[in-house]
């Protein structure tokens, strides 16, 4: 086999002025470019969902001002009939209502019957049809010419010059839908569930979702505007998902594929993540700060399998590096004895394993983390300038992000991993061989 340079990084203990750190700067990167994605927000095919609605959610808002919205669409519960063209005759609740571009309004009910009053033109309605779930919300397209309405399975009726861009009718939801919003130029839309799960279709972008927002809230209401789109909870709060939080002036990730900066841990973290320390307060708040450096990259959460706690400190450390390379289209390294003892003596010398000859490699160390993910979160998001890497003192360095790089590489072979503790501090060490 052709023999290509080795790589491999160090990482410094998180506190600089610890003694038993060392300095172990060398570092040889040859290693193939990795090109990662800078995917804003998610994108979503017609009728399926993103966000991953969860268990969790906001509740029916009671009043919302509609003073600057593209579009808006709330449950307001019980309202005056409206009086107006649509339907002749009209019981129960209003369910939403949509302000029209040139003044007045539409209000709907559950049976799907719509009234329109002041300026708002009349263009249908779901009156006297059989319905498979009640009606929840609408939305107006940007000209008051049309709109939607939405069931509360996702179901989309669109009337005047509103097009039709698919719907969650066939979906098994976690929660019901409670209201949408339509896009500034009207070629898409966004529904939200119980949950404040969000759900894309035409030219609607994901931003985020409110399921990990609100503990008990029961329904969402949802407006959107020329930036993004705000879920709207039981209180009133807005929640706001938008591409404004990100300018675009400001990339996530350099052309390299690296971070442009790299993240400095929270304060939880450095609580509880510097060995020795409190092994489920860190990982809680390391896989917080995985997850968010991802987010910021269009990498979705880092999802552990249901038995990663009670996995050994090495099948973690290979669990939580093969999801950082799976998740963004890098294949899964399996786990090799021999490597495991390369990178077993390379924890013990404390300094970087040493791959075996006759293959291209790249290894990683970190010393003084209590667990893996504490660890991965050094190597992948706290790399660059600023960061913990003592190869990195400044933009530019070749260290720079090598820990990552070495992660990350396009390698298709095996690896293998280590954890050993000297004097109350943690070595963590891996080792990835390609073509091994």
């Amino acid at each position: 086999m052709k023999r290509r340079s080795a790589s491999h990084a160090h990482l410094e203990a998180p506190n600089p002025s610890d003694t038993t750190s060392g300095s172990f700067g060398r570092r040889r990167l040859a290693t193939a470019g990795f090109a990662a994605s800078a995917i804003l927000g998610i994108a979503s095919a017609a009728g399926v969902p993103v966000g991953s609605p969860a268990a969790r959610a906001t509740s029916n808002a009671a009043s919302i001002s509609t003073s600057g919205l593209t579009s808006v669409s709330a449950h307001i519960g019980t309202a005056p009939h409206a009086v107006g063209t649509g339907a002749s005759s009209i019981s129960g609740q209003v369910v939403s209502v949509a302000p029209a571009p040139g003044g007045g309004m539409w209000t709907v009910y559950p049976d799907g019957q719509v009234t329109a009053q002041g300026g708002a033109g009349f263009y249908g309605d779901m009156s006297g049809s059989s319905l498979s779930k009640p009606i929840v919300g609408m939305a107006a397209t940007p000209d008051g010419k049309g709109y939607w309405l939405v069931a509360a399975d996702g179901g989309i009726f669109s009337f005047g010059d509103a097009n039709f861009y698919g719907s969650t009718g066939n979906i098994t939801l976690n929660k019901p839908i409670v209201a949408m919003a339509a896009t500034p130029d009207g070629k898409g839309y966004w529904l939200v569930a119980a949950d404040g799960g969000i759900f894309t279709f035409g030219d609607a972008n994901f931003y985020g979702s409110a399921t990990n927002q609100t503990n008990r809230a029961q329904d969402a209401g949802l407006t959107s505007s020329a930036q993004g789109y705000d879920v709207v909870t039981s209180s009133g709060q807005l929640i706001s998902f938008s591409q404004a939080v990100v300018p675009q002036s400001t990339p996530l990730l350099s052309a390299s594929g690296d971070p442009v900066a790299s993240i400095s841990p929270s304060a939880a973290f450095q609580t509880y993540c510097y060995s020795p320390g409190n092994t489920a307060a860190c990982n809680s708040a390391a896989l917080a700060g995985i997850d968010a450096a991802r987010a910021e990259e269009g990498v979705g959460p880092m999802a552990l399998p249901s038995n990663f706690a009670s996995m050994s400190v090495q099948s973690q450390l290979l669990t939580v590096t093969n999801l950082e390379r799976t998740d963004r289209g890098l294949p899964a390294l399996g786990e090799n004895s021999q490597l495991d003892a390369l990178a077993e003596a390379g924890a013990q010398a404390g300094t970087d394993p040493t791959g075996p000859p006759g293959f291209s490699w790249g290894s990683n160390i970190a010393w003084g983390y209590a667990t893996p993910l504490a660890a991965d979160f050094a190597w992948m998001y706290d790399d660059g300038p600023g960061g913990t890497n003592i190869d990195c003192k400044a933009a530019g360095d070749p260290g720079c992000w090598g820990h990552r790089a070495n992660i990350l590489s396009p390698w298709s072979g095996q690896m293998g991993v280590a954890s050993y503790t000297q004097g109350g501090v943690v070595k963590l060490t891996q080792l990835m061989v390609d073509g091994f």
